[in-house]
């Protein structure tokens, strides 16, 4: 797979979060545009074709045409992305969003890495006058970035476990319920059967098995017990021996 689509598989991680971590993110866009003093914030994914707004303050809108989105720089580049005014940057200035409404001047986003170094959205803060941010606010939206991505991967992490447990009950029942059909037609045969370990122990029986060895050797057939004790001596050589070839074949 190409970069982008190894990305882009990275993307399908976080685009359906619940609501509890939903909610995490939304307070931290607030407090990203607090801190910053713009009046929007977002918490964005980049797909293939449309920027997702997982997580917002100042606007309604969920998603826009990823090719208008602003988004598409930061995540190419490491370090915080400021653009004081976009209407006097060339990579900006032409762009649907800042030449018509909404009219956006300010930008400053930072990409949000995963642990295995996809770059797959971005928290960003915008205005709609020309500005710059402080030491201060540059370095605390660097580190509410790192919040982010740290809440989606944990929340991806513990949802795939949860569907890795379900997968592992729904196949622990589709096991019993076939052991139960096993157990069934085991116990109604009509013929003798006897399950035995390798060291000749009994390990399972049937009705048909357990009614043979009462009424032939006067005994009641008892897991563990040896089949030794149930085979007929005149046989016990030619017995020894097919088990014995059983084995082998086993193992093989």
């Amino acid at each position: 797979m190409t970069d982008e689509q190894n990305r882009l598989q990275a993307v399908s991680r976080f685009k359906h979060l619940d609501e509890r971590i939903t909610k995490d993110l939304n307070d931290i866009a607030n407090l990203a545009a607090q801190i910053c003093n713009t009046p929007v914030a977002l918490i964005t994914l980049l797909d293939e074709d449309v920027q997702w707004f997982k997580a917002s303050y100042g606007t309604e809108v969920k998603n826009t045409s990823r090719e208008v989105s602003l988004c598409n720089h930061t995540i190419r580049q490491e370090e915080l992305l400021i653009v004081q005014d976009t209407t006097r940057d060339d990579r900006f200035q032409n762009n649907p969003l800042v030449s018509n409404d909404p009219h956006v001047k300010f930008y400053a986003g930072i990409k949000l890495a995963t642990k295995d170094n996809f770059a797959v959205g971005s928290l960003c803060v915008i205005d709609f006058e020309a500005k710059t941010l402080n030491e201060h606010q540059q370095n605390s939206l660097v580190v509410l970035s790192r919040q982010v991505i740290n809440l989606m991967e944990l929340h991806w992490s513990l949802s795939t476990l949860d569907l890795e447990y379900q997968k592992t009950q729904q196949q622990k029942l589709a096991i019993e319920a076939s052991e139960i059909k096993l157990n069934a037609i085991f116990n109604s045969s009509k013929d003798t059967h006897i399950l035995v370990g390798a060291n000749m122990e009994i390990l399972a029986f049937n009705k048909a098995a357990a009614h043979f060895a009462c009424t032939k050797y006067k005994r009641k057939l008892s897991l563990g017990d040896s089949i030794v004790n149930y085979t007929d001596p005149q046989i016990f050589k030619q017995f020894l021996k097919s088990f014995f070839a059983c084995a082998e074949r086993q193992d093989d």
